[in-house]
This record gives structure tokens, C-alpha cells and sequence, in this order.
């Protein structure tokens, strides 16, 4: 009888009863009196190096042993045992070979458990070609050698369509249907390989390869449904440090977190009814709180909080620094420092315009340049003349600003005895800066 494992999932018990005829050369008659006569060989409670722990590791392998003119043989014997992948190999490429001194032989049979001395190799019967060859000494292997053959119905082991567990249990059982689908814990998969766990095991499905954990085909991990990771269990999921980078709409992420499309967003949505007040991005270093940009539900603002100090604030249109309750379209707690041009309002004007006028006659009416009475009020805030010593001047100076059409315009009128030069430095202000009353348009003195 041999009894095997086949391939992975199948086990089956097989006979072989092979009848060796000739020995080459003669074989003479025992003559030891004290020959040994017996049952069949018996294996050690525990074989060292065995592969499998519910597959009993031995062949029981029985033969007939007869002399030159076919009378069966009696009495003890050394025998060894050759398996070959292919009937013609020669001895030094037999895939197994094991050598049993003392093999009892009585009326003609024997019976011995190969693999008692040296363990079966798990791939000795991957392949449909198997022969086996006996020596027994002191002569040459008999031929031809015996192929090694099944027995009826393990031949269906080869497309086994389930194994249960070593208990006999058909739960968590593989099983695999008349399509081709394989189902583990089911025997009616839907998919290509279903996986159902009936046991309340802790894992369901894990792969360890080393360093290698899990190899998905180059095309990635493809759904057609949208996809969840811990969608009931709520576990935390986690990615290893040292430069992982993950691409959303790129497979070249250029940082450790990369989106890319024609309108990438990033929703941070908070149920109405949670019991949780703020939605927060949370900056730190080592584990340690640095800052946070942070929206309140109740309030319905969003702040920049760095080192604990709420440092901005945007209330709606209204946006506050260094304050959490702006009042005006923005609201500065502290100082402003502007290290270059100030621009204000739609066209980007300067706030103030500085503008230095003359010489000019002692009696004139000049246009303002660069201003319009549409983005800029002026005023004029200094001036200076040039006067003789002995002047007798009998009227006021007098300096002015005012609006003709489109235009400001500059009045000035210094009573001299002669004509004498004099400049004037006219002040603008952007519209909205300062407040104005009376009437620009009034031209003033004659």
C-alpha cells in the first residue's frame, strides 16, 4: 500500500503490488537457520524532518521476492529503493533513494515503509511520471522499473472541488464550483475568489511575503464601486514613514500627498448634528501642537491659530488680525507696515499724491497734473515766494485748489511790485481716505 500526498490540496491512498519475477544473476539458497519471518515494517512514532503534521510521511511499498526458477524467497535481506522521474535515468539521478539492511522476506513477500530513513521530498509526486527501481543486494537494480500509478478515485484529487479542514469541518472550507470560482468560507462564490469569514476570525485575509506584504498586477487596485478602507470598523489606518508618497489623479506624486485634476478639491464635510464643534488642519512637529487653521460650526468662522494666539480670523467678509470679532472688511489689532508701494482701491492708486508746482507767475491758474477730481481730493499744503526787501505789497497771498471740468486746478496770487517766482506743494488724497465739505468747484478769488 502507498500512501501519499498529491499536490496541495488532496490526499489518497494508493496500492502497488509489484511482482519481481528475476534477480539478475543467481541467487542462492538461504542458509542462514535463524531467518527472521514477519508483519510489515513499523515506522518511529515521530518522524524527524516530516512535512506534513496530518499526512502520515511513508510509502508502504510490497513486493514479491523470488529466486531463477520463480519459488518465493524467505529470510532477511538488504534492499534499496530508487525513485526516478523518467524510466531511463540512470541510478545517480534518482530523485529518492533509501537503503533498508534488513528486510524480512517470508514465503516471497515483504513489505517496507519508505521514508522511514530519509524523508520524503513534498514535490516527489508533482509530475504524472514516477518509476520506481529495486536493488536487492549484492546484485544490479531489477528491470524493467515499476511505474508508480493512483488508485481510481484519487485521480479526481488532481481537480479536487473542496478541502475541508484536518477536523473533518466543512466550515471555512476551499471550494471551488463547476466555473472555475473559488470560494473559501462559501460554496457559492460570485467572484473569481470569495472570501467569507463564518469563524469570527480576527484576520480575514493576510499576505506575508518579508519585506514584500502585498503585490497587486501593475494596473494597481481597480473598483467599481467606491472603495472603503475600515468602512464599519472605524480603525485607524496607517502608511510607513521614510517617503511614501500617495497620488490621487497622478501616478508620479511629487509629495507625500498629491492631488491632481481638472478641479482637485479637498472636503472636510462635519455632520450638522456631531457633537464635535470644530473641523481642523493641524500643524506639528514631533507629536507636539504648533498651528491649527480651525472652523467653528456654531459660529460659522474659520481662524489661523499659531503658537495658541488666534492670529486671523475671516467673519464672513470681514476678516480680523490679531482680533477674533473683526468689525470692518479688515480689522487690524496692531501695527501695518507696508515695505513697498501702497495701492488702494480698484485701479490700484496710491493712497497720497505729493505734487510740487512752479515756479509760477505771482498771479496764475494752473492744472494739478496726475489727479482728477474722479479719484483724488487736493489740498494745497505749503508754498514759497521770492520777495524784495523793500516790497510794499498793499493785498493778501493767497493759495487755492479747486475743480474746472475734468481738471483740479491751482489759484495763486502774490502781491509783488515786480514779478517774482513761486512754488506751491498740492496734497491728493485716494476718495474715501479723508472727508471733504464745501464746494471744490468754487474757482475762488478773481
Amino acid at each position: 500500500m502507498i500512501l501519499t500526498r498529491l499536490r496541495l490540496f488532496a490526499q489518497t491512498v494508493g496500492f502497488v503490488a509489484i511482482a519481481i519475477l528475476a534477480l539478475h544473476g543467481a541467487l542462492g539458497v538461504f542458509t542462514n537457520a535463524r531467518l527472521a519471518f514477519g508483519a510489515s515494517q513499523e515506522a518511529p512514532a515521530q518522524q524527524v524532518g516530516a512535512t506534513s503534521k496530518t499526512v502520515p510521511p511513508y510509502l508502504n511499498y510490497q513486493g514479491i521476492l523470488r529466486d531463477p526458477e520463480g519459488n518465493p524467497m524467505s529470510g532477511l535481506h538488504k534492499m534499496t529503493f530508487r525513485i526516478y522521474d523518467r524510466v531511463s535515468a540512470p541510478l545517480n539521478e534518482a530523485i529518492f533513494t533509501e537503503e533498508h539492511t534488513d528486510v524480512t522476506v517470508r514465503n516471497g513477500h515483504f513489505s517496507v515503509l519508505l521514508g522511514n530513513n530519509i524523508p520524503l521530498p513534498p514535490t516527489l509526486f508533482f509530475g504524472p511520471d514516477t518509476f520506481i527501481g529495486v536493488t536487492v543486494d549484492p546484485f544490479d537494480e531489477m528491470s524493467p522499473r515499476q511505474r508508480l500509478a493512483s488508485v481510481p478515485y484519487a485521480i479526481y484529487a488532481d481537480h479536487a472541488s473542496s478541502l475541508t479542514r484536518p477536523d473533518g469541518s466543512v466550515d471555512q472550507a476551499v471550494y471551488v464550483d463547476e466555473a472555475g470560482r473559488v470560494g473559501i468560507g462559501t460554496t457559492t462564490p460570485s467572484a473569481q475568489l470569495q472570501i467569507t469569514n463564518t469563524t469570527g476570525a480576527t484576520s480575514t485575509v493576510q499576505i506575508d511575503a518579508g519585506g514584500q506584504q502585498l503585490l497587486l498586477n501593475p494596473d494597481g487596485l481597480d473598483s467599481s464601486t467606491t472603495f472603503h478602507i475600515n468602512a464599519t470598523t472605524n480603525t485607524n489606518v496607517a502608511l510607513a514613514a521614510g517617503g511614501g508618497r500617495v497620488g490621487i489623479g497622478t501616478t508620479t506624486p511629487d509629495s507625500q500627498l498629491h492631488l491632481k485634476g481638472d478641479d482637485p478639491d479637498i472636503n472636510l464635510d462635519i455632520n450638522t448634528a456631531s457633537q464635535a464643534e470644530h473641523i481642523e488642519i493641524r500643524f506639528s512637529e514631533d507629536g507636539a501642537p504648533k498651528s491649527r487653521i480651525e472652523y467653528a460650526k456654531s459660529t460659522d468662522e474659520l481662524a489661523v491659530i499659531n503658537k495658541g494666539a488666534n492670529t486671523m480670523t475671516f467673519d464672513g467678509q470681514k476678516v480680523g488680525v490679531n482680533t477674533p470679532d473683526p468689525v470692518t472688511t479688515l480689522d487690524v489689532n496692531g501695527d501695518v507696515w507696508v515695505r513697498n508701494h501702497l495701492f488702494l482701491g480698484a485701479q490700484r492708486k496710491p493712497p497720497v499724491k505729493i505734487i510740487r508746482m512752479g515756479p509760477l507767475p505771482e498771479d496764475s491758474t494752473t492744472v494739478i497734473p496726475g489727479v482728477t477730481p474722479n479719484d483724488y481730493e487736493c489740498v494745497t499744503s505749503s508754498w514759497s515766494v521770492r520777495m524784495d526787501v523793500d516790497e510794499d505789497d498793499s493785498g493778501p497771498y493767497t493759495v487755492w485748489t479747486f475743480v474746472q471740468g475734468s481738471n483740479w486746478m491751482v489759484r495763486t496770487r502774490f502781491w509783488t511790485d515786480k514779478p517774482e517766482s513761486s512754488k506751491v506743494d498740492v496734497l491728493c488724497f485716494l476718495k474715501g481716505i479723508v472727508e471733504y465739505s464745501g464746494n471744490r468747484a468754487d474757482g475762488g478769488f478773481n
